[in-house]
């Protein structure tokens, strides 16, 4: 093994080396090559997580921990209330089902992005994210646990802290750069193992910004000299800050993140979207199951309050992008934590592929639809709206098609899923 390594790090010829050995056991190099970049990955993450740590100020964790020891204690308090949900800790996704024969979709779908919080249950930095995919600033931190007290401030105040919630928008269009591959001594086998992973992140990364280029009206531009920037790399898991937060604002597509539903989450959170959960109404929508909450993530359900939070008077969403699904948080994979009031949603909730009331909210938060007349939305039927690229177009509602929006059409998901694989940046 320790020749393996001087070998790949370049302080040793590879072949002199490799000869004698490749020719005595190959099974046994192949085992030992496999395990070394194993551990070579694992070197790199840890490289990069000494850096990335910085990014948490010692605020945001002493923050995190106060806020989640109160929403333990405000939870345990209401436990009792969250037994008209109907549920046992043991009900699955096939019990429901079968309950709701009326819906087609896979659990699958219905799991949402579980993928987020799982993932980064393993990061070395969970314990600083908010929500489990959510960086913060100090002065979000305080507006939180302000938030949380009851009483406490006065309405003229918590209003004002909409716009530190919310912070700056991206209105001369989000820009974003690359990071540059961790900067170790490696030999060419080594790179390219680098390189591979680098290239599904960025094409991920890409579709993200595709998505949310082609349907609304922000523009996306690459520049690695912009003061205030996205900057996308490899880190030990998948987040980002809220917003725009005034200077370079890591966004990470670790190992595991590199795809294309995670990416337009995280991209939603880098334009200012919160999570759908946390909506200051979501009780009128969704029941928590506490008994199956895991206590240290516990903050994923942390709710907004209306000073806070502004939904722009659209509707709740249970397949958004934003919306985590029905078993994220749990103490048991695949137990319930969120139960939708709309039983036939427990198999759409969060589901990792964009939907129409995340193209429609996050053109209303950018002043989109404002570039298209109000005749140009009216001829949109059923709920739909003017597209703020091409006002001749309408974007349609989910399960509506045609020129108006007034063709019924089945399967969207499938239909949704065509488009985004058959955009420019796949040809």
């Amino acid at each position: 093994m320790a020749w393996l390594y001087l070998c790949l790090v370049g302080l040793v010829p590879c072949l002199s080396l490799a000869s004698p050995v490749f020719t005595a056991n190959t099974k046994k190099i192949n085992v030992d090559l496999v395990s070394f970049l194993g551990e070579l990955r694992n070197f790199i993450h840890t490289f990069i997580q000494d850096q990335v740590r910085s990014l948490i100020s010692s605020r945001v964790k002493d923050g995190l921990h106060e806020l989640r020891s109160k929403l333990a204690a405000k939870n345990n308090v209401s436990l009792n209330e969250q037994s008209s949900v109907g549920l046992s800790p043991g009900r699955n996704f096939d019990q429901l089902k079968q309950e709701n024969q009326t819906t087609n979709e896979s659990q699958s779908e219905s799991e949402g992005i579980p993928s987020i919080p799982l993932i980064n249950s393993q990061s070395s930095i969970s314990e600083g994210l908010y929500q489990s995919d959510i960086i913060l600033t100090d002065d979000q931190i305080d507006q939180m646990l302000e938030n949380m007290e009851d009483g406490s401030n006065s309405t003229r105040q918590k209003r004002q802290a909409v716009n530190r919630y919310i912070a700056n928008l991206w209105t001369d269009g989000l820009v974003y750069s690359f990071a540059s591959s961790a900067s170790i001594s490696v030999n060419l086998l080594a790179q390219q193992i680098q390189h591979i992973s680098d290239s599904l992140m960025k094409k991920a990364f890409l579709l993200g910004v595709d998505f949310w280029e082609s349907n609304t009206c922000i523009d996306f531009r690459e520049s690695n000299t912009a003061r205030d920037r996205v900057e996308l790399f490899s880190g030990d898991g998948c987040y980002s800050f809220i917003s725009k937060v005034g200077r370079k604002q890591e966004l990470s597509l670790g190992h595991g993140c590199e795809t294309y539903g995670v990416a337009t989450h995280e991209l939603g959170h880098a334009l200012g979207y919160f999570h759908t959960q946390s909506r200051h109404d979501r009780d009128k929508h969704i029941k928590l199951n506490t008994d199956n909450i895991d206590p240290e993530l516990i903050d994923q359900f942390d709710k907004q309050s209306k000073y806070t939070n502004d939904n722009l008077a659209e509707p709740y969403d249970y397949g958004g992008i934003m919306h985590y699904g029905a078993s994220s948080g749990s103490i048991q994979e695949g137990k319930f934590t969120m139960v939708p009031l709309k039983r036939q949603y427990i198999v759409t909730i969060g589901t990792p592929i964009p939907a129409f009331y995340d193209k429609k909210m996050m053109n209303i938060l950018y002043d989109c639809m404002e570039l298209c007349t109000k005749s140009d939305h009216k001829k949109c039927k059923n709920g739909g709206y003017a597209h703020p690229r091409n006002c001749a177009e309408c974007v349609c509602p989910d399960g509506y098609g045609g020129k108006n929006c007034t063709t019924r059409v089945a399967n969207y998901r499938i239909i949704f899923l065509t488009s985004v694989f058959s955009a420019r940046r796949l040809r």
